[in-house]
């Protein structure tokens, strides 16, 4: 994959704030279809109702440990 090009798909995640401390969790992943809308795949809920769809970082992903 060159700089130019996309991937085919962003992270899902929620952010969680306990006390003073905020937490981005990473619920799933989203799959960009060929219209430009998204399939979402989640393998947990959040418990707040919002999600965060993101473009992947580079690199290895630091909520995978």
């Amino acid at each position: 994959m060159t700089s130019n090009d996309k991937p085919g798909y962003k992270v899902v995640y929620t952010v969680v704030t306990r006390g003073s401390r905020t937490q981005w969790v990473r619920l799933g992943l989203a799959f960009v279809n060929r219209d430009g809308s998204l399939t979402v795949k989640l393998d947990a809920l959040p418990i707040n109702g919002e999600l965060q769809i993101r473009d992947p970082r580079p690199g290895p992903d630091p909520t995978n440990s």
